[in-house]
């Protein structure tokens, strides 16, 4: 059984659904879902458990009371909720029966079985994760480390997907000694929840392939077409979300597929994103053709 940790505000709700719909269509194992509750009302809950159900997946719910979250700080609010707090803490909010969790962020596709990644050995690891693009681009390699005073050898590694060895954390960490680390590094914090966690596993991190389990839509360009097509988990991190009309991107199309194949309409936001491309190429003609004056003149 694989058990996925989630947690979520109603702006995310839809993605969330996307998310879990895509993981069950190419999962091997039951899945169980932990949703770590702190804002959506009741009815909200039984609509998403609702959906959960008609498609073969258990839901548990762990409602999570006003605390210290509230006092985090969110750098920005317009990128960041209070609930991307809580994977920090899973170890102490699931059951000691659960030794094993995968988080996944809500903004995130499921493009294959995920099963041998989910039953990786884990040895003395506590957790498995995936370099952030940041640290992949070699324009801004390093500036993490440097920013929260990291060891040189650590790869700064993205949150969104961690699969976590709960039991070897609850051996090594307490509650009070990750609270006492984030005050530490409060002001230092530039990607709060990523950043904390980054300081608190340096040397405990088991990494996997990005190409294949976590990787961000602004890395597609580094791929081939084959390692596109070997992608597992697609994360679509940063503000430009594929629900987005506006501002949105998506440039596999695998979050409209999968709208798709949950029976929603997409023909709007096909139109809309035709429309843009080609506002996007006049807009490309309009600086050629000014550039030829510019030369000929």
């Amino acid at each position: 059984m694989m058990n996925i940790v989630v947690s979520l505000n109603s702006k995310y709700i839809k993605a969330a659904k996307s998310m879990l719909f895509s993981l069950q269509k190419n999962a091997k194992e039951p899945i169980t879902v932990w949703l770590l509750n702190h804002s959506l009302s009741n009815h909200e809950v039984e609509r998403f458990k609702s959906f959960l159900r008609k498609h073969n997946i258990d839901l548990s719910v762990i409602p999570i009371g006003s605390s210290f979250f509230d006092d985090m700080p969110l750098v920005s609010e317009n990128q960041f909720s209070i609930e991307i707090y809580y994977r920090i803490f899973i170890p102490w909010l699931l059951p000691d029966m659960v030794d094993r969790a995968l988080w996944l962020d809500s903004d995130i596709i499921i493009s294959g079985d995920i099963t041998q990644f989910y039953n990786l050995d884990l040895n003395e690891y506590c957790i498995v994760a995936c370099e952030d693009g940041r640290y992949i681009n070699i324009n801004t390699r390093g500036q993490d480390n440097e920013r929260l005073e990291l060891e040189s050898s650590h790869r700064y590694f993205n949150s969104g997907v961690l699969l976590m060895n709960l039991n070897l954390i609850r051996r090594s960490f307490s509650q009070v000694e990750v609270c006492t680390l984030a005050g530490r590094i409060r002001e230092k914090l530039v990607y709060p929840d990523q950043d904390i966690l980054n300081c608190l596993y340096q040397n405990r991190v088991l990494y996997a392939d990005y190409h294949l389990y976590n990787c961000g839509v602004d890395c597609l360009h580094l791929l081939t077409d084959e390692e596109k097509s070997n992608i597992r988990i697609l994360h679509y991190y940063g503000l430009n979300k594929p629900w987005d009309l506006l501002r949105g991107n998506d440039p596999e199309k695998r979050y409209w597929k999968t709208q798709r194949e949950m029976g929603n309409l997409t023909i709007i936001p096909h139109i809309i994103f035709f429309l843009r491309s080609k506002l996007r190429q006049i807009g490309w003609i309009r600086k050629i053709y000014h550039s030829m004056r510019g030369i000929r003149q």
